[in-house]
C-alpha cells in the first residue's frame, strides 16, 4: 500500500473544502489552501493511474471503459442524490463539469479532473524521458504566458493571454504529469533511501515558496503570477514530505484512513450541500466549520460505497455481455 497516497488525498480534500469556507470564518484569510489541495489531488491522480496501468496494463478501449466509468458513474450518482428532484440543477452541474464550452469552466475542479483522465492514455504512451521533456516544454510555455500577463503593466496585452482559468488547467496538467513521472521513477523509494535529506528539501520547498511569495508580492503585486510555479513547488514539497517513511507509524489506523481517502471525491460534492445546510441553521463559529467537515465526511462514505457498488455492477454487466457475445 502506498501510504503517501492515503495521507495526501485526505490533506488535499481538506484544503479544497477549507478554501470554500471563507464566509464561515471570522477572518476569511483562514479559508486558504484550495489551490494546493487541487494540485495535490491531480498529482496523486496521475500517480495512481500510472501505477495501476503499470501493474495491470489495459488496452485503449478497456482503459477508457473502466477508468472513465469509474469516475463518471459516481459523479452522476452524487449529483442525482444531492440535487434530487431539481432537474435544472442536475443538468446544469453535468453540463458545466463534463461538457467544456467556455474558458470559465476550466476553473472547475471536477472539469479539470475529467480532462486529465481523457489525456492520461496519450501521455502514458510517451516514454519516461519524453514525458519529462514534455513537462519541461509545457512549463516553459506557461512561463511565457505568465510573462505576457505581467507585460500588461507596459500596455502590451497579447491575444493569447492566459486567463486565471487556463492557469488552473495548466497547473493541473503539470501536477498530473509530475504524478505520472513520480510513479514511473518510483520516487517514494528514492525519498525513503535518504529521508533526512529529502525531508529537509521538502521543508525548504514548502516554507521557501511561501516566503518568496510574500517577498515578490511586496516588491510588485504583478509578480504574483509567478506564484503559479511557486505553488507547484510547494505542492511537490508537501507530496515529498508525506512520501517519507514517517507515515508508516500510522500503519495501525491506515484502514479507516484509507476509507476516508477513498471518499474524497464524494466529500467534494457533499460539502457544498452541507455548507448551505449549516448556513441555513445559523450555526456559529467554530462549530459551523466543524459541522461542515464532520458531516461531509460522514455522509460521503456511504455515498461512496453505493457508487462503487453501482460502478462494479455496471462494469461486471458489460464484461458478461462481452463474454456472451
Amino acid at each position: 500500500m502506498v501510504y503517501s497516497l492515503v495521507f495526501v488525498r485526505i490533506l488535499a480534500i481538506v484544503l479544497i473544502v477549507n478554501e470554500h469556507l471563507s464566509s464561515f470564518y471570522p477572518d476569511p484569510r483562514f479559508a486558504w489552501g484550495g489551490y494546493i489541495g487541487n494540485g495535490l489531488f491531480y498529482l496523486i491522480s496521475g500517480y495512481g493511474l500510472t501505477l495501476t496501468q503499470m501493474r495491470k496494463p489495459l488496452n485503449v478501449f478497456n482503459w477508457y471503459k473502466k477508468r472513465l466509468l469509474k469516475i463518471l458513474i459516481p459523479f452522476l450518482f452524487y449529483i442525482f442524490v444531492l440535487h434530487f428532484g431539481d432537474w435544472a440543477k442536475i443538468i446544469w452541474t453535468i453540463k458545466h463539469n463534463l461538457i467544456i464550452t467556455s474558458v470559465e469552466q476550466l476553473g472547475y475542479f471536477f472539469g479539470v479532473l475529467w480532462i486529465l483522465y481523457l489525456l492520461f492514455l496519450p501521455l502514458n504512451q510517451l516514454s519516461t524521458k519524453n514525458l519529462i521533456r514534455g513537462l519541461g516544454l509545457f512549463a516553459g510555455y506557461v512561463l511565457i504566458s505568465m510573462i505576457f500577463k505581467i507585460q500588461q503593466i507596459e500596455g502590451v496585452v497579447p491575444k493569447n493571454l492566459a486567463t486565471t482559468e487556463l492557469n488552473f488547467l495548466y497547473s493541473g496538467i503539470i501536477c498530473f504529469m509530475l504524478g505520472m513521472i513520480s510513479a514511473r521513477k518510483k520516487v517514494d523509494q528514492i525519498f525513503s533511501d535518504n529521508p533526512r535529506l529529502y525531508g529537509l528539501l521538502a521543508v525548504v520547498f514548502i516554507l521557501g515558496t511561501q516566503i518568496l511569495h510574500r517577498i515578490l508580492y511586496k516588491i510588485n503585486d504583478h509578480l504574483i503570477f509567478f506564484n503559479f510555479f511557486l505553488s507547484i513547488m510547494c505542492i511537490f514539497g508537501v507530496y515529498m514530505l508525506f512520501s517519507l517513511p514517517w507515515t508508516h507509524i500510522f500503519e495501525k489506523i491506515i484502514q479507516p484512513l484509507h476509507a476516508i481517502a477513498g471518499s474524497s471525491l464524494a466529500v467534494y460534492f457533499v460539502h457544498f450541500f452541507m455548507m448551505k445546510t449549516v448556513a441555513h441553521l445559523g450555526i456559529a463559529f467554530p462549530y459551523n466549520v466543524i459541522a461542515v467537515f464532520m458531516y461531509s465526511f460522514i455522509f460521503a462514505y456511504p455515498l461512496t460505497r453505493i457508487a462503487v457498488a453501482i460502478s462494479d455492477w455496471v462494469l461486471g454487466g458489460l464484461d458478461r455481455m462481452k463474454r456472451e457475445n
